[in-house]
């Protein structure tokens, strides 16, 4: 082993050329890995790095062709006329029995029987009633009140009994009537008889009759017409004038329907009366 203290010696300049040696490779060694490293940076940047796209050259389209529109004339799409709808004119509805009472009336007023004949139109409902107390009568209110007016109506009758009062059976009608107690009646009897009342305080005290002729009995029917004005009655039957009073002690408007019972036996007497048409003079 050897041993170098202070001096410098052959095999110590040996020994510092061999250091020497080595201290220049390493040197170069680094050297040499600092070269690669610039280069594979380098090459790591050209990558990374990319450089300018080239401009891409134009290339001159030619414009594509439209075709213009040809013109087409379309003509004009005619609009059809409305054709004319006829619409019928409502047919009347008018009452022939309004014409019918106007009528009744002007005859009337030609005969001297009213003064007037100006009026209102009502149809009555149908009375058809049976009473059976002997030498009775009642009344059925019709809920019209008037004093003035015309009433006609078809009638039909029927008698329980051949053997009955016929003087007191038969059909007619209360008018101008003032209260339960005070009231005109007027019927026509079995026996052929036109019949005026006059009731005051729940009795009659008047009774005004005419022979008429032969009607059915114990059933028959007749066409009824009571003209009432300015305290002037006139019962009609058949178009035929059957009595006229002249009368003004009972000022009353109520009317009624009425059926005079001669027998108590079965159903006594049978009234009926339809199309019955009220005319109220104005």
């Amino acid at each position: 082993m050897k041993r170098v203290l202070f001096g410098t010696n052959e095999t110590q300049k040996d020994e510092q050329v061999s250091k020497s040696s080595r201290a220049s490779g390493k040197l170069a060694c680094i050297l040499l890995i600092l070269v690669m490293t610039a280069v594979v940076l380098s090459c790591s940047s050209a990558a990374i790095l990319a450089g300018p796209t080239a401009t891409p050259t134009a290339t001159e389209v030619p414009p594509t062709h439209t075709p213009q529109p040809t013109a087409t004339e379309v003509p004009p799409t005619a609009t059809p006329k409305p054709t004319n709808t006829r619409t019928p004119l409502p047919t009347s509805t008018v009452n022939p029995s309004i014409g019918m009472m106007s009528d009744l009336a002007k005859k009337l007023h030609g005969e001297g029987h009213l003064t007037s004949t100006n009026g209102v139109y009502k149809r009555l409902p149908t009375y058809d009633e049976s009473w059976a107390q002997i030498n009775w009568f009642q009344w059925r209110p019709t809920g019209e009140e008037t004093n003035a007016f015309v009433l006609r109506t078809d009638v039909s009758w029927d008698s329980a009994s051949d053997t009955a009062n016929h003087f007191n059976s038969g059909c007619g009608f209360v008018f101008n009537e003032k209260d339960h107690d005070n009231f005109y009646m007027v019927y026509l009897g079995l026996d052929g008889e036109a019949n005026i009342m006059r009731f005051k305080g729940g009795y009659y005290d008047a009774h005004w009759h005419k022979k008429y002729g032969k009607v059915g009995n114990p059933s028959g029917g007749a066409e009824f017409v009571l003209a009432v004005q300015d305290g002037k009655f006139t019962f009609l039957v058949d178009g035929e004038v059957a009595i006229t009073v002249t009368d003004a002690k009972i000022n009353g408007k109520k009317l009624g329907l009425t059926i005079n019972s001669g027998t108590n036996k079965d159903f006594g007497t049978h009234c009926r009366m339809e199309n019955i048409d009220l005319w109220k003079l104005r």
